[in-house]
């Protein structure tokens, strides 16, 4: 059963297909709240479809629009720091690491290392994590798509993209299995013993990884259990039912 808390608003989910719009999903069946999905799919050039740019000038996703009772525009909120973020602080405050240690309220240096780490990975998915990940993608498709006569000169620049991408990602990746495993209180969640928004956040770009194949059982046991953990808890599990339940079928996160 959704929780009451919030009755007074309808809150819409924009779920785009293969994209970070999932963890969203995830964070609101987390939360037990009312809400509604709207289901865009991508076109065959794996753009957004135009219809999201009604919703937001940008035309991408997650995108959330929240109409309180007696207002006459929703109130949209794009970006998915941002909508976590919003998100916990008015429907799921407990998904917060407590900001300060004891006695050190309001004080440089005061904040706990849960709070601190929740801080750094709401900025590090996006900011830094997700930009190497989608650069990785441009080799693949320089390579693919050049006609065979230019191939030589394509091939070059593919390579150095790669050669300045795959060290950044190898080295964020071994600082992230570093992280989760000097996780507060043992973990087994990024930032202590219980959910907090940083899980949702890190979720897509670690399912990324393992579905790229970029990390494995060997070098980065942590992230691949995080993974797990994640795609067990039955509100991810009911997140993806939810699709299944509006559309026939949820093809997961990345295509093959």
């Amino acid at each position: 059963m959704a929780s009451t808390m919030n009755q007074d608003v309808k809150l819409t989910l924009h779920w785009l297909s293969e994209s970070r719009s999932h963890r969203v999903l995830w964070l609101l069946e987390e939360l037990n709240v009312n809400y509604d999905v709207k289901i865009y799919k991508r076109m065959d050039n794996k753009l957004a479809p135009p219809e999201l740019e009604k919703v937001h000038p940008l035309g991408k996703s997650p995108v959330i629009t929240i109409q309180k009772n007696g207002q006459s525009e929703p109130l949209v909120i794009a970006e998915s720091a941002l909508i976590i973020e919003y998100l916990i602080e008015h429907f799921g405050p407990q998904y917060i690491p407590n900001r300060y240690k004891d006695g050190q309220d309001g004080q440089p240096c005061g904040e706990t290392e849960a709070y601190m780490r929740y801080r750094w990975y709401m900025h590090f998915a996006e900011g830094s994590m997700m930009f190497f990940l989608v650069t990785k993608l441009i080799p693949d498709g320089i390579r693919s798509q050049a006609p065979f006569f230019v191939r030589f000169i394509t091939n070059t620049i593919a390579s150095k993209i790669e050669n300045f991408v795959n060290p950044n990602i190898k080295k964020q990746l071994a600082l992230l299995e570093s992280q989760a495993a000097s996780a507060p209180d043992g973990g087994p969640w990024l930032c202590g013993s219980h959910l907090s928004g940083a899980d949702f956040i890190m979720s897509f770009p670690l399912q990324g990884v393992k579905h790229g194949k970029l990390i494995n059982e060997k070098d980065h046991p942590k992230l691949m259990a995080f993974v797990d953990r994640v795609e067990a808890t039955e509100s991810y599990k009911r997140a993806s039912q939810k699709i299944v339940e509006i559309d026939g079928k949820f093809d997961g996160l990345f295509s093959n």
